[in-house]
């Protein structure tokens, strides 16, 4: 059995055979099978080019370990400036918050001081409220009238309450008219009545009329006129020109008005209805409840809008709606103690000026 020289233990012997050995093996592995002819120089240049290999070898380990460090830095790096630029936009929006707040502070302060000026303002001067011949045609009775009462009655004389200013456009506490009571009972007569009353109005051209009628939300007029008059382009054809342009034309332009007004105060959009109500009348609207926008306006608590609307028409705090219930029974159903500052002060306004 052959014996092998051990390596001897020094660090340059052990180096060499550390990293030349597994070189010389092969090395003369090869030698062994390809039998060169100078065996010596073959090795020389085996040793030399395995030396070449292997530096390469290192130094692309060595590049590939710096192209990953150098790709761990650029995302740090990224990392690092999204931070930053998370960070800056958190402050902007901080800042801008503070802004804003900041102004509406400005706002809220300002408010406050005009609603004390007004307050102070009504304290000492009693309201100016026009006289009731000013707008006495606006102040119709809702609830159960004598209208209603009369219209479920077979034979009764109908026109004698319609001359009298009973309005046809009064709704009772189920939100009907005195005609639909009578359609409801098959009282065709009574029916009839109305209906002639409506179209006597057409006959008189009396648009102010058929105008307060389409105000306080009787919209059935214009099936009630069709049914005598026809519409629009037979009205027209029949010499009635000036009446399908006022009744075809004009009152639904007067509709869709009050329909506007109606959602600026049901959207407590302030701006838009003191833009919109430039006509004093058309505030005193009244929806399928009987509810005038003063009443509207309280119910929701958008008290800015209810100070507007009966500083524009202080009658208004004289309307009922169906349930024969008026604006002070609608303010007296707020919880005063869950109102802020300033609404807290538009309910003493409100509260001085509704009588």
């Amino acid at each position: 059995m052959p014996v092998y020289a051990k390596i001897p233990p020094t660090i340059e012997a052990q180096y060499v055979a550390r990293t030349v050995g597994p070189a010389l093996s092969k090395g003369l592995a090869e030698i062994v099978e390809k039998r060169p002819v100078d065996p010596v120089e073959y090795l020389a240049h085996y040793l030399y080019k395995y030396v070449e290999n292997r530096r390469e070898s290192q130094k692309e380990q060595e590049n590939a370990l710096l192209v990953e460090k150098l790709r761990i830095e650029k995302e740090e790096e990224e990392k690092r400036q999204e931070e930053m630029r998370r960070e800056a936009e958190e402050l902007r929006t901080k800042e801008e918050e503070l802004r804003r707040e900041k102004e509406a502070e400005e706002r809220r302060k300002k408010e406050l001081e005009e609603l004390a000026k007004r307050k102070e303002e009504v304290a000492n001067a009693a309201p100016a409220l026009p006289s009731l011949a000013e707008e006495e045609d606006q102040l119709i009775e809702f609830g159960e009238t004598k209208l209603h009462q009369q219209a479920a009655v077979a034979g009764a004389n109908l026109t004698i309450l319609l001359k009298e200013n009973y309005s046809p456009a009064a709704r009772n506490s189920q939100s009907k008219t005195a005609r639909d009571i009578a359609n409801g009972l098959g009282l065709a007569d009574n029916v009839r009545q109305i209906d002639e009353y409506i179209w006597e109005l057409v006959a008189q051209e009396n648009y102010k009329h058929l105008t307060d009628l389409i105000v306080l939300g009787f919209n059935e007029i214009f099936s009630i006129i069709e049914a005598r008059y026809g519409n629009a382009d037979q009205m027209r054809q029949n010499g009635l020109v000036n009446q399908a342009e006022q009744i075809y034309t004009i009152l639904p332009q007067v509709q869709q008005k009050l329909k506007e007004i109606r959602h600026h105060v049901e959207t407590n959009d302030l701006d838009s209805l003191e833009k919109s109500a430039d006509k004093k009348w058309l505030l005193y609207l009244r929806d399928e409840k009987g509810r005038s926008p003063l009443h509207m306006a309280i119910e929701k608590k958008f008290l800015s809008v209810a100070v507007f609307v009966l500083e524009k028409c202080p009658l208004l705090s004289k309307l009922n709606d169906c349930n024969e219930r008026y604006p002070i029974d609608y303010l007296k159903n707020i919880d005063v103690g869950s109102l802020d500052e300033k609404d807290a002060q538009l309910y003493e306004i409100l509260s001085q000026k509704i009588v």
